[in-house]
């Protein structure tokens, strides 16, 4: 349940600050980064249990970056005349870049065993998450070039061409996150785990409505170009 929540209070943040996000981009920036820190911090303080469960919860797992990328996966899904597509589509980098930087505690938290592990006993480590954790580092290095080229002035510098090509990348970003979390989730799931079997379940639903919603609008693009090519050749 901890993928709903960051999902609901992303939305919740973009329905709220969405307007003036865009103008605002640094303060968001800041924001994201001083939440990482204390994600980082948090996770090697004596905390009290009932912060790490309320409040520390919301960035295991990535959940509230995992929220704001999902906004930006259906934004780009989203039919040409939706409404809610062209709220998000102006703002959509700015959620990009908050949610990358979000993504740096978990990236020094989680990414520390990671190496430890894959470095030291690669061999020996489980399958599943043997893939999940050389997932991870693929996912970290398409996050940087992504992240950077939804910098705007990093943008203008770029020929349009060249820049299309790299977020093009976005795609197989999103993909591996779900491989990612898949084969993460998959043996607790197996195990009996329900929160892991749920979890699981709402990531795997999430990514199939996004693939509905992206093969419809790609078959709308189909239909529209062959629409213009038969009255063009009337």
């Amino acid at each position: 349940m901890r993928l709903a929540a960051g999902v609901i209070i992303a939305i919740l943040i973009v329905a709220v600050t969405g307007r003036f996000m865009r103008k605002a981009a640094p303060v968001f920036y800041l924001l994201a980064f001083a939440l990482g820190v204390f994600f980082i911090c948090g996770t090697s303080l004596a905390l009290p249990p009932w912060f790490r469960e309320y409040i520390l919860f919301i960035f295991q797992s990535n959940n509230l970056a995992m929220g704001f990328f999902a906004i930006v996966m259906f934004a780009g899904a989203l039919g040409e005349k939706s409404s809610l597509r062209k709220f998000l589509m102006p703002i959509r980098a700015e959620l990009s870049i908050t949610a990358s930087i979000l993504c740096l505690g978990h990236v020094v938290v989680y990414g520390r065993s990671y190496l430890a592990q894959i470095t030291g006993s690669a061999l020996a480590m489980p399958g599943a998450r043997l893939v999940a954790t050389v997932v991870a580092f693929l996912l970290l290095v398409l996050l940087i070039p992504l992240a950077l080229t939804s910098v705007r002035a990093v943008k203008a510098r770029m020929r349009p061409q060249t820049w299309k090509s790299v977020q093009k990348l976005a795609y197989v970003f999103f993909l591996l996150i779900f491989v990612h979390i898949f084969f993460y989730l998959l043996p607790p799931a197996l195990a009996g785990s329900l929160g892991a079997a749920v979890s699981l379940a709402l990531y795997s639903a999430l990514f199939l409505v996004y693939l509905v919603l992206r093969i419809r609008l790609a078959a709308q693009h189909s239909e529209s170009s062959l629409t213009d090519t038969v009255q063009g050749s009337a």
